[in-house]
């Protein structure tokens, strides 16, 4: 069992058929747990969905409920404004390799 951890959590959601059906190897997720590590946060979860909107919507939500920060890549449309959390403010930047990060 692993220590708890003692600095930021976070949750990383990884979305897209093409990961569930294995056309497309996942490498997002590597990268950035290696970037917030160094970051000194503590990625408590990778988890994957299809492109199904509810689906999406319920796993950050599920997501959002355990750690202080959540991440998304793939699935969504990159010029995609809307949260999938209607609470949450999309932040002016990400560096995250193309994804998309979501703020409480």
């Amino acid at each position: 069992m692993s220590p708890p951890p003692t600095g930021p959590t976070a949750g990383i959601l990884i979305i897209g058929e093409e990961i569930l059906s294995g056309k497309v190897e996942e490498e997002n997720a590597r990268h950035l747990v290696r970037e917030l590590r160094d970051l000194g946060m503590s990625v408590r979860r990778i988890e994957v969905v299809p492109d199904d909107v509810a689906e999406i919507v319920a796993a950050v939500r599920n997501m959002s409920a355990r750690y202080d920060h959540v991440f998304t890549s793939g699935g969504v449309d990159r010029r995609t404004t809307t949260s999938p959390c209607p609470r949450w403010q999309r932040p002016s930047r990400c560096s995250c390799n193309g994804g998309q990060s979501w703020r409480r």
